[in-house]
C-alpha cells in the first residue's frame, strides 16, 4: 500500500492569481532601479580609477597642442598632419561661423544678405514663441486652426529610478 506522500491528490491545484497591470510595472520600475542603481555604483567607482589618467590624457593634450602650434613649421612643414609611431598629431579646420556684433543693424544686415545672396536668408517661424502667443491670441489660435495647423504636446514615456531602493517584501 502507498504511503500518504505517494497518493495522488484528488484536489486540483491553486491556479496562482494573474498580476495587475499595476502590480507589473511596480515589479519592473523595481527591477529597472535596481539596474540603474547597480550602474551608477559601478560608474561612480570606475570614475575614481579613471580621474587620475583622464587628468595626466588632459595635461598631456594640451602639451602637445602648445609644442605643435609652437613649431608648426619644424613639425609640420606645409602639411597639416605629421605621422608619427605612436599616432598622428595635426591640426584640421573646423566649419566657418560668422560672428556677429551685438550692436549690428540686423535690418541692414538681413536686406543686404537678401539682396546679393537670395538663397541664404530663410524666414522661420519661432514655434515657441509663436505656441506661447496663442494662449492670448484665441483669433490666431482659430486662424491657424482654420489652416489645419495645430499645437500637438507628445506624452513621452519616461523612467526616473531612485537613488536608493528598499527591497519589497
Amino acid at each position: 500500500m502507498a504511503t500518504v506522500a505517494e497518493q495522488p491528490t484528488t484536489k486540483t491545484p491553486r491556479k496562482a492569481r494573474k498580476e495587475t497591470a499595476h502590480e507589473k510595472a511596480a515589479r519592473l520600475l523595481e527591477s529597472y532601479a535596481s539596474i540603474a542603481a547597480k550602474i551608477a555604483k559601478i560608474k561612480e567607482s570606475a570614475q575614481s580609477k579613471i580621474q587620475p589618467y583622464a587628468d595626466a590624457l588632459a595635461d598631456v593634450f594640451q602639451e602637445l597642442k602648445e609644442v605643435a602650434e609652437q613649431n608648426t613649421t619644424a613639425l609640420f612643414g606645409t602639411a597639416k598632419t605629421l605621422g608619427l609611431e605612436f599616432g598622428t598629431i595635426g591640426f584640421k579646420l573646423g566649419d566657418k561661423k560668422l560672428i556677429l556684433p551685438e550692436e549690428l543693424n540686423q535690418k541692414w544686415y538681413m536686406q543686404t544678405v537678401k539682396d546679393l545672396v537670395p538663397g541664404a536668408v530663410e524666414e522661420k517661424v519661432n514655434d515657441k514663441k509663436l505656441i506661447a502667443a496663442l494662449a492670448v491670441l484665441p483669433d490666431l489660435q482659430a486662424a491657424l486652426a482654420k489652416r489645419s495647423i495645430e499645437v500637438v504636446q507628445p506624452n513621452n514615456f519616461f523612467i526616473t529610478p531612485k537613488k536608493q531602493i528598499k527591497k519589497s517584501a
